[in-house]
């Protein structure tokens, strides 16, 4: 084995072992339902399993959104070698304004979700109208705590606002009917 296949196997296992057993193994052997990737994976240039590695670790972490994961297959004519290697999204840190936390917000995500966050008309509508099931980050899911619980407390003062001004509404109305029934 050559120097660079040698340092590129321990790079993996260096990156493997911040993983889960379960993750790991998913990593390790991947199943073709979830991942009709997955032949491809196991054929990733040393390189590139190690920033497949990388990426998976931080892909939680990440709003990723529905921005596929792109493999390169080249097939060289010369030597019928076929190579695999990946393409890494555009990732970016990104800082947008909250209207119901009334704050700057930090995030990493990719341009194709930013460009749909804006398009949705702000970081509060996208993750209101986004259920989390369809999320996939945990950044974003504890921000949609936040904004969801934000919301149902507001909602819940208007309710019992409205409440007490149904009630001084009868009270007074009662008042008038007593001023009458008095005259």
């Amino acid at each position: 084995m050559s120097k660079q296949v040698l340092f590129a196997n321990n790079a993996i296992k260096k990156h493997l072992k911040r993983l889960t057993p379960a993750q790991e193994y998913a990593w390790m052997n991947p199943n073709p339902p979830d991942q009709p990737h997955a032949n491809l994976l196991q054929r990733l240039i040393p390189i590139a399993q190690i920033k497949y590695a990388r990426l998976m670790l931080k892909k939680r972490e990440t709003v990723w959104g529905h921005t596929p994961l792109v493999f390169r297959v080249r097939l060289y004519k010369a030597s019928k070698e076929e190579r695999v290697s990946l393409v890494i999204p555009n990732i970016q840190s990104i800082s947008l304004y909250s209207q119901t936390l009334k704050r700057m917000i930090k995030l990493d995500m990719t341009v194709e979700m930013c460009r749909h966050i804006e398009g949705m008309g702000g970081l509060d509508e996208y993750l209101l109208k986004t259920p989390d099931s369809m999320l996939k980050s945990d950044v974003s899911s504890a921000l949609r705590f936040k904004i969801m619980s934000i919301h149902q407390k507001a909602e819940h003062d208007l309710w019992v606002s409205q409440k007490e001004g149904v009630d001084q509404d009868r009270r007074q109305m009662a008042e008038t009917m007593m001023r009458k029934a008095m005259v």
